[in-house]
């Protein structure tokens, strides 16, 4: 509805007018918090700003000498209803959760502000909260006069219930400030200031007392305390989003390192993968001209007794066993090689730790000058382990050098390590302790990460307790480390106990129990036993026949003239096939008589320099599959042929 008369500026207009400009204003700001995220409590806060608001308009209206009576009995009839408005919105605010400020109310409390909305609503009703007499309050000092309808009993009573549940957010405010809430103080302040002034506009309005609506004064007090509980939420915020950035930027600076670092680490494992590929082809290939080299030096050394005097033949048989041992030599050398391409396939024996680890103490001694004090809980026949005993060796080397480094890095007066054995629950139990330096929990936790070092400055590459580790994981063993900065470090190895000797699977002996009797083939059979020979390298073909004197030996140069003969004769007593040939490979032949020979694979033994193809090995490793691996001598070849002819 349009006023009929020009707005009459005084001071209660002034004085409401900026009220309600400014709590619009800050309505205004709530209403773009409400939709941020961890504002839903900004949605109360618009109620509570735009209902004070719209009270102070109202307060404008009355202010007004000329403003006509049924306009002022309308507008007064709608202040109730924002007055209960605005108390049910603080109860709201003050008594629940930011999340569900109405829902989370407790039921009393949802029951007083369902009656305050309700009494608020009834208001409306013209004659209830107000009659149709209209008054006057004069302020004569300040030449204010307010225009309002006369106040019925129902609006005193409605009045006093409003300012008696307003002590209800005011009670609660109170109890914040002496918990010591953020922000408390300020809110139990501007609302003491809001509190007084809503009484006092009570008073006025029932012609009590002759003064100013305040109530405006008080809405802009606890509205600002909002605002500047607001701003003080906002800088916090601002200064935890500051610190989660920086926080942020920290992680993103340390996981792009770590990332560089798993870079590199790929780059590196990617070259070694490349030399372990390169290490089995080497081995593969060394091995075919090994094997005959190696036989046929045991030939000689046979045949050369026969050929010189006695004299000449001791001389002649100490070069070739000279030989021989270069040939081992170099055959071990080709073995680690496969076992560092193919981690898991070096041959195992049962050895005693004791030996083993007093072994690494005299090369690290020898090395490294390093006096190591013993204490070994275990007799020999008890810490027996079915393991590579040089690669276990080099395991408890490494730990003692490391255990050396930290003992001289640490300049003790007194240094100590000492190498200590126990049983344990079916384990031996292996400690190598030193006073060094000892490394932080932090460190510990990365020590044995490929190329993760603590002694970087000092020629360090961090690859040894990583290959350790996967050294002893290969022996069902584990590694434990426990360190204490400026104290010390124990490095504890975990071997599972062997209670007896175990046949243990060698890549240079057959790979099960010896198998059934094999029924008659469909040939005919002379004296001697018949083998056939399949190998791409004539000299290694040549040589294992020689070996093979008690048997009438058959050579096939592939896969393709090996299936032939066997597919028009499945009489051989025992095969003898290459793995690698051109044409048709050893596996490929194998697969092929599974459905053409299937008796004929009982008689199988595939003889390899190295399998370097994953899908070779994984064939190779199974138990129904028979294999030797070159060089190998007469015992370990008439060792397999006792086994299958």
């Amino acid at each position: 509805m349009a006023l009929r008369y020009p707005v009459t500026t005084n001071f209660a207009t002034l004085v409401s007018l900026s009220a309600s400009l400014l709590l619009v204003g800050m309505g205004v700001i709530f209403l773009a918090l409400a939709n941020s995220p961890g504002w839903r409590r900004a949605r109360v806060f618009v109620v509570i700003a735009f209902s004070a608001a719209a009270y102070a308009a109202v307060n404008v209206m009355f202010s007004q000498p000329k403003l006509d009576e049924g306009t002022a009995r309308i507008i007064g009839l709608a202040n109730y209803l924002l007055a209960a408005i605005h108390v049910s919105a603080w109860i709201a605010s003050a008594c629940s959760t930011p999340e569900h400020p109405f829902r989370d109310l407790s039921r009393r409390l949802r029951w007083i502000v369902g009656i305050t909305l309700g009494l608020g609503v009834l208001a409306l009703v013209p004659g209830v909260a107000t009659t149709a007499v209209m008054g006057k309050v004069e302020v004569p000092w300040l030449g204010v006069v307010y225009r309002q309808a006369v106040v019925t009993p129902f609006g005193d009573a409605l009045s006093i219930w409003l300012i008696g549940v307003l002590a209800i957010p005011f009670a609660r405010f109170i109890r914040g400030a002496r918990r010591h809430e953020p922000g408390a103080g300020v809110r139990v302040v501007a609302f003491a200031i809001f509190y007084v002034c809503a009484i006092v506009e009570v008073l006025v309005t029932n012609g009590v007392i002759e003064f100013l609506y305040t109530a405006d004064l008080g809405f802009l007090a606890i509205v600002a305390s909002l605002v500047v509980d607001t701003v003080r939420r906002v800088t916090s915020d601002a200064q935890a989003l500051e610190l989660l950035s920086r926080d942020l930027a920290s992680q993103v600076d340390a996981r792009t390192l770590e990332r560089n670092e798993a870079v590199t680490a790929l780059q590196h494992a990617e070259r070694l993968a490349a030399l372990g590929r390169l290490a089995g082809g080497i081995g593969h290939e060394i091995n075919n001209p090994l094997t005959y080299v190696r036989a046929n030096l045991e030939l000689l050394g046979e045949m050369v007794g026969e050929v010189v005097g006695a004299t000449g033949a001791a001389e002649a048989v100490a070069l070739i066993d000279e030989s021989l041992g270069g040939v081992d030599r170099i055959a071990r050398v080709i073995r680690d090689l496969r076992a560092y391409a193919r981690p898991g396939t070096e041959p195992r024996e049962l050895v005693s730790v004791h030996e083993v680890l007093r072994s690494a103490m005299q090369l690290a001694n020898h090395e490294q000058h390093l006096t190591v004090a013993t204490a070994f809980a275990t007799d020999d026949e008890r810490g027996m382990v079915s393991v590579d005993a040089g690669r276990l060796s080099q395991v408890f080397f490494h730990l003692l050098v490391n255990a050396g480094h930290a003992v001289r890095e640490a300049s003790r007066a007194e240094p100590r390590i000492v190498a200590r054995t126990r049983l344990d629950d079916g384990w031996v139990i292996v400690e190598i302790e030193d006073n060094g330096v000892g490394v932080s929990e932090e460190m510990l936790g990365r020590l044995g990460e490929p190329y993760f070092t603590t002694r970087a400055e000092h020629g360090g590459v961090g690859l040894g307790l990583f290959v350790s580790r996967g050294v002893l994981a290969s022996f069902g063993g584990v590694l434990e480390l426990e360190s204490t900065p400026s104290v010390g470090t124990i490095a504890r190895v975990r071997l599972p106990v062997t209670r007896a000797p175990t046949q243990t699977r060698s890549p240079s002996l057959p790979a099960r129990e010896p198998a059934p009797a094999v029924p008659t083939l469909p040939s005919v059979r002379t004296g001697r036993r018949r083998a056939l020979i399949v190998d791409d390298e004539p000299a290694v073909a040549r040589v294992i026949a020689r070996l093979m004197r008690d048997f009438d030996v058959t050579i096939a140069s592939d896969g393709l003239e090996a299936l032939r003969l066997i597919e028009h004769d499945q009489g051989w007593d025992v095969v003898l096939c290459d793995v690698m040939m051109p044409r048709m490979t050893g596996v490929e032949l194998y697969e092929r008589l599974r459905q053409s020979a299937p008796m004929q694979l009982e008689r199988f033994v595939f003889v390899t320099g190295g399998a370097t193809i994953p899908e070779v090995a994984s064939f190779l490793d199974q138990e129904n599959v028979r294999h030797l691996v070159k060089p190998f001598d007469r015992v370990a070849l008439q060792t397999v042929l006792r086994w299958i002819a």
